[in-house]
């Protein structure tokens, strides 16, 4: 596996520029484990060149990555992920990024890692890989020690028979300021069950903003004194969430869907 590509110098002065001129002074930098799980440390902003210059060291085994005898592993920031997000604690930004071995190779268990070099084996080929999700979740209380659904409301409901609109407006106004381009949104079947759509993109930004998308659900709902679980079947009985990938495989020169044959009889490619 190839040595990992540290940032290039030109694209370190800009960030800083931009950490300045938002006045942020600690940066939260993403590592996504093996589970899906975002894991993270907190860097003050005057490290930040350093680390996308060398990365910083951190105990793989601890977060179970690799074994207690193999610890080291190494996190670059991807300057291309920054964001100074509202849900975020003032003064914070966050960066996800790649993970590297000691020797400076690829780290495999890096799943973002992994996918990149993916993607850029497809634009090797000519091909480029968008991704467009659409993720459901319950908001829920506790009661006796249980979560119970939030709400009474069912599908395509409004208030007053939805009383999560007001979670559902946080947290699209939170979305939008990170960058997304939300699509459909509304009451799902189950009961407090919700489905906040947004845009597709390239498979990477898309996982990316997957983790985003959770972050940002259940942070405004802690905030609102509720809880937000995806969760597949949280409830017997009711209907469970999903999360549906819409995937486009195309022609980078002249974007031609190639799953798709006109000539077919089933518009479907061979």
């Amino acid at each position: 596996m190839n040595k990992f590509e540290l940032t290039h110098p030109e694209s370190i002065e800009p960030l800083m520029s931009e950490v300045k001129r938002r006045d942020i002074r600690y940066i939260r930098l993403i590592i996504v484990d093996l589970n899906g799980m975002p894991r993270a440390m907190l860097i003050p902003e005057y490290q930040l060149p350093t680390a996308l210059k060398e990365g910083i060291g951190f105990d793989g085994s601890s977060m179970g990555l690799v074994s207690i005898e193999h610890s080291d592993l190494t996190l670059h920031p991807d300057p291309g992920t920054f964001i100074a997000p509202m849900w975020e604690t003032p003064g914070v930004a966050v960066m996800f990024t790649y993970l590297s071995n000691p020797d400076g190779t690829h780290f495999e268990g890096d799943s973002r890692g992994r996918l990149k070099m993916t993607l850029d084996e497809l634009e090797e080929k000519n091909m480029g890989l968008n991704t467009g999700p659409e993720l459901e979740y319950f908001y829920v209380t506790r009661s006796n020690g249980s979560i119970v659904p939030y709400g009474a409301g069912g599908y395509f409901y409004i208030p007053p028979m939805d009383p999560t609109e007001d979670l559902k407006l946080d947290t699209m106004i939170n979305l939008e300021a990170a960058g997304f381009q939300l699509d459909k949104i509304h009451h799902e079947v189950g009961q407090g069950q919700q489905e906040i759509n947004f845009r597709y993109a390239d498979a990477l930004k898309t996982a990316d903003n997957v983790v985003l998308y959770k972050l940002v659900v259940k942070t405004i709902a802690e905030k609102k004194g509720v809880s937000a679980t995806f969760m597949p079947k949280p409830f017997w009985g009711m209907n469970g969430s999903g999360c549906h990938y819409h995937q486009s495989l195309f022609d980078l020169k002249t974007a031609r869907n190639l799953f798709g044959d006109r000539d077919s009889e089933t518009g479907l490619s061979k």
